[in-house]
């Protein structure tokens, strides 16, 4: 007698069996036998007797389930259940099953619309899901044996990431810029980072060669362009319902720049005393106009500076 699986219920299901009858059909020994019935914990009487047992065992639950998917789509778990075994005379194996399901918000509940069992799976249509909204859904699947023997009740539970439509949005950290100063985008989507897995996509209206995104698939980056010009900025945001765009626009201007327009010779006999108002008249400099004064006042300031040292200088020059 050879027990492959463990015994959870055993019933009688043949006559007794000599030893000797047993002997000559297998033709092993007596003493070889009952070594061998000793050894399996089965007892004889006299020149002993072989009882034959049945063995039940409970099935083992399982069902396949997307791990993420949208709100729109119907949850559907499909049930891969190993069935158990029982039975007196013959080998069987119907199951019964009991699915329940739990919302973001809720507790489980075992499923009672018999629409919702196809077969002896489990299909939760799209409607009722987006009327509990996204987040984290739960299945459950509790499986025994249908009839006698093992009535063990074993059960699976398995998580499901439910998505809605996005709804991108960010910012940027200025409207206007110079060209090679990086603008930051601030990234204010609205999403569950536990039941959620969204992935970004940041992009500009103008080829590549003349702008340079940092961490172009990152939640946030930053934006470098080489070029001046007006540029709109794209975030794509994007999951199981599909991709969503949201554009922001910037301009892109030069840097500040200041320029004297001619040179100027100043004459005077020591000690030199000059003061020349570059502000008005004809030695005023000429400054580039695409900047504004709140990205470049600075630059502007620094070369006007700049111009002025180089124009005192000349004028030492001069009347030395």
């Amino acid at each position: 007698v050879v027990i492959a699986a463990p015994i959870d219920h055993a019933v009688i299901t043949t006559p007794m069996v000599g030893i000797k009858d047993l002997s000559e059909k297998t033709g092993r020994s007596v003493s070889e036998i009952l070594k061998k019935l000793m050894i399996l914990g089965i007892m004889t009487n006299g020149n002993g007797v072989i009882k034959n047992i049945n063995t039940s065992r409970p099935p083992k639950a399982d069902f396949i389930l997307n791990q993420i998917q949208c709100v729109t789509s119907d949850i559907v778990a499909t049930n891969t259940t190993v069935a158990g075994e029982y039975g007196a005379n013959k080998c069987s194996h119907e199951t019964t099953y009991v699915w329940s399901y739990k919302t973001p918000n809720g507790d489980f509940q075992d499923v009672e619309n018999e629409a919702w069992l196809v077969g002896d799976n489990l299909v939760i249509p799209a409607s009722f899901v987006k009327s509990h909204g996204a987040g984290c859904w739960e299945i459950r699947l509790k499986a025994r044996n249908r009839g006698g023997g093992c009535k063990t009740v074993d059960e699976i539970i398995k998580k499901i990431k439910i998505e809605p439509t996005l709804n991108p949005q960010f910012t940027l950290s200025d409207s206007r810029t110079c060209v090679n100063e990086a603008i930051s985008t601030s990234n204010t989507t609205s999403y569950n980072s536990g039941c959620e897995s969204p992935s970004w996509t940041w992009s500009t209206s103008s080829s590549y060669s003349y702008t340079v995104i940092s961490n172009e698939h990152g939640k946030d980056t930053q934006i470098t362009f080489k070029e001046k010009g007006s540029y709109t900025v794209t975030l794509e945001a994007r999951n199981t319902c599909g991709s969503v765009y949201r554009n922001r626009n910037i301009e892109v201007t030069e840097g500040a720049t200041a320029k004297l327009l001619s040179e100027y010779t100043v004459c005077q006999l020591p000690p030199a005393s000059s003061t020349l108002d570059f502000s008005t008249g004809t030695i005023k400099p000429e400054y580039s106009t695409g900047a504004t004064a709140r990205h470049h006042s600075t630059g502007v300031f620094q070369a006007e500076t700049t111009v002025l040292r180089a124009a005192h200088r000349r004028h030492q020059s001069t009347h030395r």
